[in-house]
C-alpha cells in the first residue's frame, strides 16, 4: 500500500513498510529483539543487530550495515549499550567492535560505546 493510497507522509510510510518487514523478519528467524539505529542528523539508518545468540544473524545484520555505511561514504559503525549487557557486548566483540569509552545521554544515563572502523 502506498503513501498516497494512506493518504500518509512518504516518511510515515516507508516507516510502516520497514517495521511491517521487521516483524516478519524476526517472526521468519526467530529474532526475540531488533535494534534500530541512526546517525545524529539522520543520514544513516542501519539495522544493528538482534540478541539471539548462536544463529551467526548478527554478523549477517552487521554486515548488511557495514556494506550500506559504505555505500554512504561512512568509515566506521558505532554502538552504544548499558553495562550490564553482556550478550551485546559479546555479540559487538565477537563481530569485530572495540570498546572506545563512555558516553553520556541527555538524562545522564551511562552507555559504553563500542566502534568498528569498515
Amino acid at each position: 500500500m502506498t503513501a498516497k493510497a494512506t493518504g500518509e507522509s512518504i516518511e510515515t510510510a516507508a516507516r510502516r513498510i520497514r517495521y511491517d518487514y521487521f516483524d516478519r523478519l524476526m517472526s521468519e528467524h526467530r529474532i526475540p529483539i531488533l535494534a534500530t539505529a541512526h546517525n545524529a542528523n539522520d543520514n544513516l539508518e542501519t539495522m544493528l543487530f538482534h540478541l539471539a545468540r548462536g544463529s551467526g544473524l548478527s554478523g549477517k545484520i552487521i554486515g548488511f550495515a557495514a556494506d550500506f555505511a559504505k555505500e554512504k561514504g561512512r568509515v566506521s559503525l558505532r554502538i552504544d549499550t548499558h553495562r550490564g549487557n553482556a550478550v551485546m557486548r559479546r555479540m559487538l566483540e565477537k563481530n569485530g567492535f572495540k570498546y572506545c569509552g563512555i558516553i553520556h545521554l541527555e538524562d545522564g544515563d551511562e552507555r559504553l560505546a563500542f566502534q568498528k572502523i569498515i
